[in-house]
């Protein structure tokens, strides 16, 4: 098993298939220039906004983007989100249907830290210190060879 580290995820919390701009957790604004940037570095045309309490049902399929980081076959979704304050946040992905591994990334697409099994069972934890800015969730299957599914991804402080 090789772990697929680099699911990228970068910064920005919207929707960007040619979207407009709405508001990013704990205020602020994303504007089209930023969401394209963030999708033109993901090489993946869509990045899901996230909010602190919110959970999000997601699947892994043969259509979404391969993390161009990691020069594997696996798949790849991407949720961004803005905080505005210094805070303690957790990131949780759980899956049935195979082990969920997830990364989180700054807003320069340095990876912050990753995690396979911290959750229950095959689930992928993260708690984290962060300093206000922007941030990129990746949510994965912890294989190189694609493994597809569905997941749910919760950010919560």
């Amino acid at each position: 098993m090789r772990i697929s580290f680099i699911l990228s995820l970068l910064f920005l919390g919207l929707v960007y298939s040619g979207c407009n701009s709405d508001d990013l957790t704990g205020g602020g604004t994303g504007t089209p220039s930023d969401l394209q940037a963030l999708a033109t570095a993901l090489g993946c045309p869509t990045v899901v906004a996230i909010s602190i309490g919110q959970s999000i049902n997601g699947s892994l399929t043969s259509s979404d983007c391969s993390p161009p980081f990691t020069g594997d076959q696996s798949k790849v979704d991407y949720y961004g989100f803005r905080i505005t304050q210094n805070m303690t946040l957790t990131i949780d992905q759980t899956s049935s249907d195979f082990d969920a591994f997830v990364a989180l990334f700054d807003s320069n697409g340095n990876v912050i830290d990753s995690d396979d099994d911290s959750g229950s069972g095959l689930d992928a934890r993260l708690t984290l210190s962060l300093n206000a800015g922007l941030y990129a969730i990746a949510a994965n299957s912890a294989f190189a060879t694609p493994d597809f599914g569905d997941y749910t991804v919760e950010l919560s402080n």
